[in-house]
């Protein structure tokens, strides 16, 4: 049974920020038949359904045949696929980045291949310019560093899962591809709950060079703008991956002011880690790394998908792009700013952690 033009916008990693923000959106964009894939157990995808008449699909995060069978079954009467799923880049290592931004990036083309899917949505990261180097307004026609200068496995993962999917395009099979920016979720987003949750009362933070933040509901937007302009028999956008990662107004921000901006709609003290103690961070676990490395050959198992020094390290790098080309070609413009999103993220915390106490 094939794919149709008309059939379920089926996303994969759906139950994520990312992913629960976009069920919404396509609802509220007329888009009834929506189906999820995602390695969650049934009992936490009840709660991350945003409405009862959204199906859902379980796979495991090994990428079995089996799996494989459950994507074709997923992926059929679908009219368009939503690329949404990656790991913890906080607490995975560089096999889970591995599994599921390439691994599982493969199996789920061959799916949309076996199936016949017209379209896929793929999320992309600006970590596939590397973030471990300075980005500067950096548009679409800036080369990519060479392959062997990435030390990140993050980064790596996602630039081989992107080019995957470039060179899967075809004249029957459109790719829509958003390189996005940090983005501002919700309480489900990882990130957003390790700052928030790690010591609660107070806000965590230190000085880093800014970086694009954009909200995931004008990444939503952004993805079904791309999914109508992939209907035209010119469109100018398959396969040609897009940044889409600055707010409105298109202002960057660096980790201490949205850190002070949390601190201050949650009534919490804020917490700024002196630059001398980052530098002694940065040493202490670099140090400790190339010990170990000694110790224990490293693996993709038990290697960090971004490892602590280099997360420190690339807080001195400036990550800003310019979506000029996004903004012409999906005729979409972000309409959140970054300070309104910590705004909404900020109340949406305080309702689903009723438990501490706020000012």
């Amino acid at each position: 049974e094939m794919a149709t033009s008309s059939g379920y916008q089926v996303i994969v990693g759906g139950l994520g920020a990312l992913g629960r923000t976009l069920q919404k959106s396509l609802l509220q964009n007329g888009k009834s038949k929506v189906r999820i894939v995602d390695i969650a157990p049934p009992d936490v995808a009840a709660k991350r359904l945003f409405h009862p008449s959204i199906e859902y699909l379980r796979i495991s995060p090994h990428g079995s045949d089996t799996d494989f069978s459950s994507l074709c079954t997923a992926f059929r009467d679908a009219e368009t696929v939503y690329s949404v799923a990656t790991g913890d880049v906080l607490t995975g290592t560089a096999a889970d980045m591995y599994n599921t931004n390439v691994l599982g990036i493969r199996q789920l083309l061959s799916a949309c291949e076996r199936v016949g899917i017209p379209k896929l949505i793929h999320a992309s990261s600006m970590g596939v310019t590397n973030q471990l180097l300075d980005h500067d307004n950096e548009d679409e026609t800036t080369p990519l560093p060479p392959w062997e200068t990435y030390q990140c496995a993050y980064d790596l993962s996602k630039r081989h899962g992107e080019d995957l999917v470039v060179k899967a395009t075809s004249p029957n099979f459109q790719t829509g591809i958003l390189r996005l920016g940090t983005i501002l979720g919700g309480t489900s987003d990882y990130m957003i709950r390790a700052a928030l949750l790690s010591r609660p009362g107070t806000v965590m933070t230190n000085r880093r060079q800014p970086c694009d933040l954009i909200s995931s509901w004008d990444i939503s937007r952004a993805m079904i703008a791309m999914n109508d302009k992939l209907d035209a028999s010119d469109n100018r956008i398959s396969g040609k991956p897009l940044f889409v990662t600055k707010c409105k107004g298109g202002q960057p921000a660096g980790t201490h002011e949205v850190g002070a901006l949390y601190a201050e709609h949650l009534g919490w003290k804020l917490l700024e880690t002196p630059d001398w103690l980052i530098h002694a961070l940065q040493y202490g676990f670099s140090s400790w790394d190339a010990v170990k490395s000694k110790l224990v050959p490293p693996t993709p198992e038990n290697t960090a998908a971004f490892p602590f020094h280099l997360q420190l390290q690339s807080g001195k790098n400036r990550l800003t792009f310019n979506n000029k080309l996004a903004h012409e070609l999906l005729d979409w413009k972000p309409e959140e700013t970054w300070v309104d999103a910590v705004k909404r993220i900020s109340m949406e915390f305080r309702e689903e952690y009723p438990q501490y106490k706020y000012r």
